[in-house]
């Protein structure tokens, strides 16, 4: 497959569009960033554009204000969800913690596990992640859905699992029962992260777990670092690395559902 750089994408992105530029709101205007995969991009809490040209101004604008009057909506109405799930994915949990002690316990901690399991940049917040999951509001059962409670209280009392990350850093409470989910996750943060995969095992007890996710088919298990004993770590072979590669990884990393 033929490689391009940003430029050449940026000059087919705009014979690819008819419309007529017109200014960029100011406001988007400071969340404009440059990729050098794929070039400029706006990155604003309520609108992303991640391969970005003038001609989408316009329909940028008018996303901008329809999504501030939804935002708006949201609050008046006391529609967590929507509130939090309207800001672009990288933005979310910064949302909740704005909302959050609006909401009752089940509504903390069942809104905290969804966009828990919809995130993509959970290890760029350890500390404030640390901080919601050790919160002392009761009920939270409710960040897993009952199936969800039902296959962790189904494990052995302790769980062997695995995470995936790079030679650079480790990837915080996200760990997996699935080695072969891990080994993916350590290739694709090494593509992020220009670094080199590597692949940490482990054993937790149940009893410390605060969560486990199956919906995304990664078997995921929440759990604090410090309680996971008997850790290994060993480098894993890295993957050949081009930048159509890395666009995929950097587009999935910010794709908004």
């Amino acid at each position: 497959m033929t490689e391009r750089t940003a430029e050449e994408v940026q000059i087919l992105f705009k014979g690819l569009i008819d419309e007529e530029p017109v200014d960029l709101d100011p406001e988007l205007q400071q969340y404009v960033r440059n990729s050098d995969v794929l070039g400029a991009c706006i990155k604003h809490p309520l609108v992303y554009s991640m391969i970005h040209v003038p001609q989408f101004n316009g329909r940028m604008n008018k996303q901008l204000q329809a999504k501030k009057q939804a935002v708006a909506e949201a609050l008046a109405h006391s529609d967590w969800h929507s509130y939090v799930f309207l800001h672009e994915r990288p933005w979310r949990i910064m949302a909740f913690k704005d909302i959050m002690e609006q909401m009752t316990d089940a509504q903390y901690w069942d809104l905290l596990g969804i966009i828990w399991t919809d995130s993509e940049n959970i290890r760029e917040a350890p500390q404030m992640w640390e901080t919601l999951l050790r919160s002392k509001r009761p009920e939270r059962n409710e960040i897993m859905t009952d199936d969800d409670q039902a296959a962790l209280q189904a494990m052995d009392d302790v769980i062997p699992v695995y995470q995936g990350h790079t030679t650079r850093r480790h990837d915080g409470w996200s760990w997996t029962t699935d080695v072969a989910k891990a080994e993916w996750f350590a290739h694709r943060f090494a593509l992020l992260e220009n670094s080199k995969p590597a692949l940490t095992s482990g054993m937790c007890s149940k009893a410390d777990v605060i969560a486990y996710f199956a919906n995304r088919g990664e078997s995921e298990i929440v759990v604090p670092r410090s309680k996971v004993k008997d850790l290994i770590k060993i480098k894993l072979q890295p993957q050949e690395r081009t930048s159509n590669s890395i666009a995929d990884a950097i587009i999935t990393t910010n794709a908004t559902p």
